[in-house]
């Protein structure tokens, strides 16, 4: 039967065997150098085009496109009369006589597609 390993002796084990448990570091021009090539690649890039200016004028291309299609639309929309269809039904709840008074039903679609439905009624009832 194996013996178990206690934390200590582990730790041990592991401490004994580190190839670097007698290494001072790195020396003094080592970590110069290190810490100069570290610096050099940190540095942001000079090259190329930046990336803010690029993307400040594409947002205004959107916004004088998306202004531009809204005016076409607005000056479309305008000049084209709306389509209207009105016509008179009688409602249900309409009886045949004129004793309550005239109800007229009037319809109408706008140029944007929305239908529009009002009752008359001539005795000023809902």
């Amino acid at each position: 039967m194996k013996k178990r390993l206690s934390d200590d002796e582990i730790r041990a084990l592991l401490r004994s065997a580190d190839p670097l448990l007698d290494d001072d570091g790195p020396s003094e021009t080592d970590a110069a150098r290190l810490r100069r090539a570290v610096l050099a690649e940190a540095r942001p890039a000079t090259r190329g085009w930046r990336l803010a200016p690029a993307l400040a004028a594409a947002v205004l291309l959107l916004v004088a496109l998306n202004a531009g299609f809204t005016l076409f639309e607005s000056r479309n929309h305008a000049a084209a009369p709306p389509a209207v269809a009105a016509h008179r039904q009688r409602s249900a709840a309409e009886p045949d006589g004129e004793e309550t008074g005239r109800r007229q039903q009037v319809q109408f679609v706008t140029a944007n597609g929305t239908r529009v439905i009002w009752v008359l009624s001539s005795d000023l009832s809902l």
